[in-house]
């Protein structure tokens, strides 16, 4: 997605994604990963999980971007990224 908005649509269409990434991040790395996501236009607000390390929720504006193009970014800074479905549960592993 391009980063602007259709023509008529001023109101942000904000929307949540789970991500799971493959790294473990102290704290200062944590903070460094969410300044980057923030920073990338539509990204409104980043979240990480107390009870999963590897996990952090995204609200972005759905009508800029999408959960790919969250994964995406995450993969330009080198960083291995999946977006989790809706319907996986907290205590799913991957094998």
């Amino acid at each position: 997605m391009n980063g602007s908005r259709p023509r008529g649509e001023d109101t942000p269409k904000l929307k949540r994604s789970e991500l799971k990434l493959r790294e473990r991040f102290s704290a200062l790395e944590r903070d460094w990963l969410i300044g980057c996501l923030v920073s990338k236009g539509g990204v409104r607000e980043v979240i990480y999980g107390d009870e999963d390390p590897h996990r952090l929720t995204v609200e972005y504006d759905a009508g800029l971007m999408n959960s790919v193009d969250l994964v995406d970014f995450l993969h330009l800074w080198g960083l291995v990224a999946e977006a989790v479905p809706a319907f996986m549960p907290n205590n799913v592993t991957d094998r």
